[in-house]
């Protein structure tokens, strides 16, 4: 659904006619929020599922599941960046400069 949107809104431009007092566009406001929740949804099946993460309630492993391969820094900063690489498709979608 993203990607439908995303190819509207690059048809039909990011921004309203002049005249208008809302500056974006209907398909960029709703590529915006199919993107998030996509990203969102992405994100947390990756670490609830594909890592197996935030299972765990044993003192010292909060987020993490029980049988650690690596240290627990390593898997909250995994974590940290498959958040961050994840939004990446946030810059590309605010330079966007099409009118």
């Amino acid at each position: 659904m993203a990607g439908v949107t995303q190819m509207l809104y690059k048809i039909y431009g990011k921004y309203r006619p002049s005249g208008d007092n809302l500056k974006f566009s209907d398909w960029y406001i709703a590529f915006l929020f199919c993107k998030s929740m996509y990203t969102a949804l992405s994100f947390s099946w990756d670490v609830r599922m594909d890592w197996g993460l935030l299972r765990s309630k044993e003192k010292g492993k909060y987020g993490l599941r029980d049988k650690l391969h690596y240290p627990a820094w390593c898997y909250y900063w995994c974590i940290f960046w498959d958040c961050v690489l994840k939004c990446t498709w946030m810059i590309a979608a605010g330079l966007d400069s099409k009118q």
